[in-house]
């Protein structure tokens, strides 16, 4: 599912998230209607990640255009970089298991075997 970018918000309070969260700093919104009845937004923090949080933290603000362009481009660099490390450090890492036939049939097998509600 895309993520869809609904508003922005400035953060007012990050007691308890202070790794996550830097106040002052403009955060994006994603559309999440179940999170808002319970009073949380979906928010997209300093990990580049999604997570729920309490809406008192966050005070909604109005952007122009050309502000809005300029957060979504620095956020796909981000995301860029996030996924560059990943890759290189996958690249690093010492080799796992062989996938040879064994091993898909093992995974076919466990695939089979699970019940899908």
């Amino acid at each position: 599912m895309p993520r869809t970018v609904q508003s922005y918000v400035v953060c007012v309070n990050n007691e308890g998230y202070e790794t996550l969260l830097e106040r002052r700093k403009i955060y994006f919104v994603l559309k999440d209607e179940a999170a808002v009845k319970h009073g949380l937004l979906r928010v997209v923090d300093e990990s580049g990640d999604e997570y729920l949080y309490p809406r008192e933290y966050f005070a909604a603000i109005d952007l122009s255009p050309i502000v809005r362009r300029a957060l979504l481009i620095r956020s796909k660099h981000q995301n860029r970089r996030q996924l560059r490390s990943l890759l290189l450090d996958g690249a690093a890492s010492p080799p796992g298991v062989a996938a040879d036939d064994v091993y898909f049939d093992t995974l076919r097998d466990r695939v089979r075997s699970r019940t899908w509600g």
